[in-house]
């Protein structure tokens, strides 16, 4: 397709400049959606919310996989399986065959906004299921705290240690990694997955040649346990929260806040007006027809 180019005397083109126009808001209104309140999730059983990523590219003899990765919000319990193509139809076959088959249809699956995650094939998977399939902004706490952060760090982590570094071949290992992490203390629940999910300690072949007798733990313990260390933690995200001012109004000229690289500089952006409330935690700033989504903790009245 061509396009007819209409220059100006600067040399720069009227469609160009419409082009980097549109960039800016859709950067300005999407991408910095991402700054909102860190609230904690609260689960209570097991199968009530999976949180679901890919890792990758990861490079194979010169093809690119992917590693699927879920992760039960509840027990901490991880499933993986390793993909060719960061399709839909692969989230599908994965989510079906690792969450759906061995632990029943979920009532709620978290994903980031990626494509691979909004697509028709993963619509006929929520029809088919009756599913609720949830998104989270870009670097939001809900989709980070589970699983980009914790878990496929730890998993890569251990991956790294298992392939001696990529020496050996990581293909191979990735089962291996799993279980591993299955049966790896979890300081967020004060256990295993494994021990919270099935109340007894992993049974290894040598305890099966010295005849040592199953040792089982109370899973209503192992719950109780989890439950004060989350509440520790939930007390911890509240008494964190930044003070804000309450009584911003539309019209309101604001500051906002914005971290530099230059440390001398200030944080600080002036000549922002409120547009908008979008809830008790954010608001619709605006400058010089830059429309932003900022949290209320980061807003300040122009003083």
């Amino acid at each position: 397709m061509r396009f007819q180019s209409v220059t100006n005397g600067r040399g720069c083109s009227r469609r160009s400049k419409k082009h980097v126009r549109t960039v800016r808001r859709v950067r300005n209104s999407v991408i910095r959606w991402s700054i909102q309140k860190n609230k904690a999730i609260e689960t209570t059983k097991e199968n009530e919310l999976w949180d679901v990523d890919l890792i990758g590219r990861i490079d194979d003899k010169g093809k690119n996989k992917f590693i699927f990765i879920g992760i039960d919000h509840f027990s901490k319990w991880i499933e993986t399986k390793i993909i060719n193509y960061k399709t839909g139809e692969e989230i599908v076959k994965a989510i079906e065959e690792l969450i759906i088959k061995k632990h029943g249809p979920p009532q709620r699956i978290l994903s980031d906004c990626g494509l691979e995650s909004c697509n028709k094939a993963i619509k006929t998977l929520i029809d088919k299921h009756k599913l609720r399939w949830e998104y989270a902004s870009p670097f939001h706490h809900q989709t980070t705290g589970a699983v980009e952060r914790r878990a496929i760090q730890a998993f890569m982590n251990k991956l790294k240690k298992l392939t001696n570094y990529g020496i050996q071949k990581w293909t191979k290992r990735v089962e291996a990694d799993t279980l591993a992490f299955n049966l790896s203390f979890n300081r967020a629940i004060g256990n295993s997955p494994s021990v919270l999910k099935y109340g007894r300690l992993p049974e290894l072949n040598i305890d099966k040649d010295l005849f040592q007798p199953r040792i089982w733990l109370s899973k209503k313990e192992s719950q109780g346990k989890k439950k004060k260390i989350f509440e520790r933690y939930r007390q911890q995200i509240i008494k964190s929260k930044i003070t804000a001012n309450k009584n911003f109004n539309v019209g309101d000229k604001v500051s906002i806040f914005r971290k530099k690289q230059n440390k001398m500089d200030t944080n600080w952006h002036t000549g922002f007006v409120i547009k908008k409330k979008i809830s008790e935690d954010a608001f619709l700033v605006s400058k010089n027809k830059s429309t932003m989504r900022v949290n209320k903790g980061h807003i300040r009245l122009k003083g």
